[in-house]
């Protein structure tokens, strides 16, 4: 009886955690997806972005680019300060949901403050940024 409980509990656990992940909505995709390019965390955005049908070596390629870009912002963000917080300030989506545009601010520690637009897709995974 203990092992079913601690079974059941695992997979709530497991649901509760799917439904508040970065993916659930796509401000929060957007928001995620900022953040770790600020960090320079090249697996999280790759992990955050929509690339459908790709074989592994266009994954690689993908990879690669994604790496040198992820790189030249973060030293972006590194020379102003570092990121201090990024909100979202409106999500616009498509008729048919599927899409949306999410409007963003981004604030720096030096105190400079831009707005930027993340376009996002609703996947089987959940919403991704689409490139």
């Amino acid at each position: 009886m203990q092992l079913v409980r601690n079974w059941i509990l695992i997979a709530l656990s497991t649901l509760f955690l799917m439904a508040c992940s970065a993916t659930g909505s796509p401000d929060k995709v957007a928001e995620a997806f900022i953040k770790a390019a600020a960090k320079g965390d090249v697996e999280k955005v790759m992990q955050l972005i929509d690339i459908p049908n790709a074989n592994q070596n266009e994954l690689q390629m993908i990879k690669g680019k994604v790496t040198m870009i992820v790189a030249e912002g973060s030293a972006k963000f590194e020379a102003q300060g570092g990121l201090k917080s990024v909100k979202t300030l409106s999500t616009e989506y498509s008729e048919n949901k599927t899409t949306a545009v999410v409007r963003v601010e981004v604030t720096m520690n030096n105190k400079q403050v831009d707005t930027d637009n993340v376009r996002t897709i609703k996947t089987d995974d959940g919403w991704k940024v689409k490139l």
